[in-house]
């Protein structure tokens, strides 16, 4: 089975497309980097990237109104973001942490 290094630009550079995209599911490849470009995926409301070499996801993702679901679970994160970047009043309804090394 072929993995992933890396989430394919045209997923989340493509107007038309990332406007269309209401979960984005990279989880067990072997991607290192998540593109700023994913906060400008308005429509998001799950985000898995668990089981990655992921070591910082971008400040935006956690920004995205509409996301209820963030799993970055099993990766090398180094930082957790703070509660203090989520806008008043929104919250993600769940947000799977665990297993970093």
């Amino acid at each position: 089975m072929a993995r992933f290094q890396v989430i394919p630009e045209h997923v989340v550079k493509n107007e038309e497309l990332r406007d269309k995209i209401v979960e984005l599911i990279c989880d067990n490849n072997f991607i290192k980097k998540v593109p700023p470009e994913i906060s400008t995926c308005e429509q998001l409301v799950r985000v898995d990237v668990s089981g990655n070499l992921i070591k910082k996801l971008p400040p935006g993702v956690v920004k995205l109104a509409l996301l209820e679901e963030l799993n970055c679970s099993d990766n090398q994160l180094k930082v957790c973001a703070n509660t203090s970047l989520y806008p008043e009043g929104e919250l993600i309804i769940r947000c799977h942490i665990a297993n970093h090394f």
